[in-house]
């Protein structure tokens, strides 16, 4: 298995073309989740050590989970980085994705859909509610 070798670029800005490139092709195909932007954070830029194109992490708000796109939309997931310095002074290594499907699947968007959907409250998960509701809906 081939890896890939990267180091974190400071571009001082958030890179969204490859998260949208995404996002439209997601929105034309019917076997996968379509991929929205705003549920996403930029979490950065990485520059390839071997001369590949760079790679952009973007972490999904609701999943927590990682979708990493270079700039020729090809995914990527996080192998191992150098333990003893911070991730911003050391190398890290990616493996190649075999289909946008699989990093997809990584996202765990379907897993999101059943929490949503087993809620007893549309509170937000940072929100506990000061009282309990009974169950015939008065509040104790």
């Amino acid at each position: 298995m081939k890896y890939y070798v990267y180091r974190y670029l400071d571009v001082g800005r958030p890179v969204w073309t490859p998260l949208q490139d995404v996002a439209a092709k997601t929105s034309k195909r019917r076997d996968l989740p379509t991929i929205h932007p705003a549920e996403f954070m930029y979490m950065g830029h990485l520059r390839s050590r071997d001369g590949e194109p760079d790679l952009h992490l973007y972490k999904h708000y609701g999943t927590r989970r990682y979708l990493n796109v270079d700039d020729q939309l090809r995914f990527f997931a996080f192998v191992v980085g150098e333990d003893d310095k911070p991730f911003f002074e050391t190398d890290v290594f990616y493996r190649r994705l075999r289909s946008m499907r699989e990093a997809i699947e990584r996202l765990e968007l379907d897993a999101l859909a059943s929490r949503s959907a087993d809620r007893s409250s549309d509170l937000p998960d940072n929100v506990v509610p000061l009282r309990r509701r009974r169950p015939g809906g008065s509040v104790a």
